[in-house]
C-alpha cells in the first residue's frame, strides 16, 4: 500500500466503501456506482486515487448483456489485504511467545538469524544495483519496509538511526526479533552490524555498521 495509511473508520468512507465491494470481488464503475448510491464520477475519482497508491488496479474488461462498449471492470492488487489486517503483530508475538517458551535463548536467536537470513535473500535482489554503497543499500531497503532512517558517520563506522521501529508492536515485549533485523542488515551491506537499539516508552531502531575498509 504506498503512500496510503489505514485508519479506523476508513471502510465507513466513500473510498473505503469502494474497497470493501472491491474486496468481495472485481466490479465495473457502474457497478459500483449503484451499490454505493454515487455518481459514476465520484466512483471513478476514487478508483484513481486508490489505484495511486497501489490498492486497485484495471483487471480487463466485461461486455454487458445490452449494446455498447465493454466496461472496465477492477480488482484489488494482490497482497493489498496486508494493510488492512490486524493479525500480524499478535500472530508473531503469539509465535515468540511460543519459542521463547520451548527454546533456550540461544536456539531461539539462531532461528532469527536463520529468518534474517531469509529474508536478505528475498529483498537483496528488489535492490538492485542502485547502489555499491552499503549505506545507501540499507537506507533504500528500510524505506521500501516502510521506515525511516539517519545516518551519523564516525571513523569507520555508521549510526543508522530508525525514526521509530517498523515492528514496534512486537519489538518492545520481544526485544530479541530484532537480532533477525540486524541479520537482515549485515547480509545486505555485506558489512557487521551490531543492534543497539533503543527501549523506552518509544522503540527507536539504532544499528552501527562497521564500513568496509578501503
Amino acid at each position: 500500500m504506498a503512500g496510503a495509511e489505514w485508519q479506523e473508520g476508513y471502510f465507513e468512507s466513500s473510498r473505503g466503501r469502494v474497497v470493501a465491494e472491491l474486496r468481495c470481488g472485481s466490479h465495473t464503475v457502474e457497478e459500483l456506482a449503484r451499490a454505493l448510491g454515487v455518481t459514476h464520477n465520484a466512483v471513478r475519482l476514487h478508483l484513481q486515487a486508490l489505484e495511486r497508491d497501489g490498492l486497485v488496479r484495471l483487471a480487463g474488461t466485461r461486455r454487458s448483456d445490452g449494446a455498447g462498449k465493454p466496461a472496465h471492470v477492477y480488482e484489488m492488487v494482490s497482497g493489498a489485504e496486508v494493510p488492512f489486517s490486524h493479525a500480524y503483530a499478535p500472530m508473531l508475538a503469539a509465535i515468540l511467545d511460543a519459542m521463547a517458551s520451548d527454546l533456550d535463548p540461544d536456539a531461539m536467536e539462531a532461528i532469527l538469524r536463520k529468518a534474517g537470513r531469509a529474508i536478505a535473500a528475498q529483498v537483496t535482489p528488489a535492490l538492485g544495483k542502485a547502489s555499491d554503497d552499503p549505506i545507501e543499500r540499507v537506507l533504500r531497503l528500510i524505506t521500501d519496509l516502510g521506515g525511516q532512517a539517519t545516518v551519523e558517520r564516525r571513523n569507520g563506522t555508521v549510526v543508522l538511526r530508525g525514526c521509530g521501529c517498523i515492528l514496534s508492536a512486537v519489538t518492545g515485549d520481544h526485544p530479541i526479533l530484532c537480532r533477525a533485523i540486524e541479520t537482515v542488515l549485515a547480509e545486505v551491506s555485506g558489512t557487521r552490524v551490531r543492534e543497539e537499539c533503543e527501549r523506552g516508552e518509544r522503540v527507536n531502531c539504532r544499528f552501527t555498521i562497521a564500513l568496509p575498509r578501503t
